[in-house]
């Protein structure tokens, strides 16, 4: 079903191409093909790719911990709190022009970037997975002679495995609009460089061309994410296979 649903959409796109016969609207046989022969299209998409694996990294590795810091209310968990309130509602798009000035326009600020329009939905979410958990799972586990390092094994981190997963999939569009800007205003390689290059130059078949790649890389992005949820959560997808460590 979901190949017919892809199908018919780029069946409509052909169709209402001929149909138009515009530049503003190429078919999709021609930016598909183009897809495979633009200049310098490759560079881009892999350019744009490890910033956003690196960022997406670099905000779950800081965002989980202090999450569950916040969650588990321990001492100065205000130190994270505050700074979460204060900057999570501000959109990231007006830090843009600070850490460029602040950091020049190499790839850290670009990763910067994609790190803040994350990191702190993360610890919102992860928190309030955190402290949701019933207190019998820790009551259970002390029982059996659990430790702390237990209980953060296999209560904690389960726990707020399925909320960081959850908030990457939700913040992939913001972050990926936080890149495309930066990338426009910063840089001469990235989709986001590309498409308003091509833009720029009136070339409609490149210009959809980066936008069908970027989505592309987005939905590589989704399916990832999905297949790690599935791995390191068995619990929520018990026919999933695990990794050994989850046995």
């Amino acid at each position: 079903m979901p190949a017919l649903i892809v199908a018919g959409f780029f069946g409509i796109w052909q169709l209402a191409a001929v149909l138009i016969d515009s530049p503003v609207l190429p078919t999709f046989t021609a930016v598909a093909l183009n897809l495979f022969t633009a200049e310098g299209l490759p560079q881009h998409l892999f350019s744009s790719m490890l910033r956003m694996i690196a960022g997406l990294s670099l905000a779950a590795a800081t965002g989980l911990p202090l999450g569950i810091i916040a969650g588990m209310n321990l001492r100065g968990v205000n130190l994270i709190n505050i700074p979460t309130y204060i900057f999570h509602p501000i959109p990231k798009t007006l830090f843009i022009p600070l850490i460029v000035l602040a950091t020049g326009i190499g790839e850290f600020s670009k990763i910067l970037l994609i790190f803040l329009s994350l990191v702190f939905q993360i610890i919102l979410n992860v928190r309030d997975a955190v402290s949701n958990i019933p207190d019998q799972y820790y009551i259970s586990l002390k029982t059996l002679g659990g430790r702390r390092l237990n209980i953060l094994r296999y209560v904690t981190i389960p726990a707020a495995l399925p909320g960081l997963f959850s908030t990457l999939r939700i913040s992939m569009g913001i972050a990926a609009a936080v890149l495309f800007f930066a990338e426009y205003f910063g840089t001469e390689w990235g989709m986001g460089f590309y498409i308003m290059d091509a833009k720029t130059r009136i070339n409609f078949t490149d210009l959809y061309s980066g936008i069908l790649a970027l989505s592309l890389m987005m939905l590589a992005f989704f399916r990832l994410l999905n297949w790690s949820e599935a791995q390191m959560c068995r619990w929520k997808h018990p026919s999933k296979v695990c990794f050994p460590a989850c046995r």
